[in-house]
């Protein structure tokens, strides 16, 4: 709508409208000022969705009015006739403005502040190698990375699938060798508690919640196995009416003796909670599954 003003008083500098104005040049600054709180509050949403962030209600409140009423004020000043400087002294910030900039500023001070803290957390949270992988051979000290990658096409839909997976916990319920699963916080930078049925103990850290892809991330920094690192990824996809893909894929550090059989009980125990979070979707119990025990890995 500025705009439009603009544009009109400027093709036609002798309107009707261009009475309405005192100061065309602060209608101009309404404008600019407008489209930079667009853009600042376009980028925190940006951010917030990206990195799960959750800001409190009085950010929400205080980002938006001050977007809002910052620009209005120098609608208010075009639209004002000017007060005579030889009468009366026009305040030079007045107290609206004054409490509207203090918004801005709280608002977007905190903003930035949760968009830090998360980049920080994330970047803690990752995995960081200290040493050079080639990811088809050994390195210089006889470490490996191995993936292991397992994809299933389940009877269920794709958004039903991703709120189970989002939700992070549950994993007692899909994979046979988990005894318990407990989730303190939630998001990213959430911990998963995973308890198996042998006593042992694994904790994951939650990295990414990428609901847009329907990915999750997390590292487990915590595990009774041979493995010096370990990270997964899980994705879920339409693949077709009421039918999905769900691939979770484990990358691990462990050395080259144990590669092999290391990820085959990754991908032996990926897809049995892959088809344990299928019959959980269709109402089915879990049976037995035969030769798997508490001491095998689970991803």
């Amino acid at each position: 709508m500025i705009a439009w003003v603009l544009g009109v008083t400027l093709f036609f500098p002798n309107g009707f409208i261009i009475r309405l104005i005192t100061e065309r040049n602060d209608l101009l600054r309404a404008h600019i000022d407008y489209l930079m709180m667009a853009q600042f509050l376009f980028l925190f949403a940006l951010f917030f969705r990206q990195d799960a962030i959750h800001p409190p209600l009085w950010v929400i409140a205080a980002d938006c009015t001050g977007a809002f009423f910052n620009p209005l004020g120098f609608v208010l000043r075009a639209l004002a006739p000017k007060i005579d400087p030889a009468t009366n002294t026009e305040p030079h910030f007045p107290l609206p403005a004054a409490l509207s900039f203090t918004l801005t500023t709280l608002g977007f001070l905190a903003s930035a502040g949760l968009v830090v803290r998360a980049a920080f957390r994330s970047r803690a949270s990752s995995p960081r190698p200290d040493f050079l992988v080639f990811r088809d051979g050994m390195t210089g000290d006889q470490k490996m990375i191995a993936d292991a990658d397992v994809k299933k096409i389940i009877a269920a839909p794709s958004c039903e699938v991703w709120a189970a997976i989002k939700s992070i916990g549950g994993l007692d319920r899909w994979f046979p060798v988990i005894r318990s699963c407990h989730v303190e916080g939630g998001g990213v930078g959430a911990i998963r508690i995973l308890t198996l049925t042998d006593g042992g103990e694994m904790r994951d850290r939650i990295v990414e919640i990428a609901d847009a892809e329907g990915r999750l991330r997390y590292e487990r920094y915590q595990s009774p196995f041979p493995v010096k690192s370990c990270a997964g990824t899980v994705e879920v996809r339409a693949a077709g009416h009421q039918r999905s893909e769900l691939s979770w894929k484990v990358t691990i550090d462990v050395d080259p003796d144990k590669r092999d059989v290391t990820v085959s009980f990754v991908e032996t125990a990926s897809a049995d909670g892959i088809d344990g979070l299928e019959r959980e979707l269709r109402g089915q119990a879990r049976g037995p599954v035969q030769g798997q025990t508490g001491s095998a890995w689970s991803p």
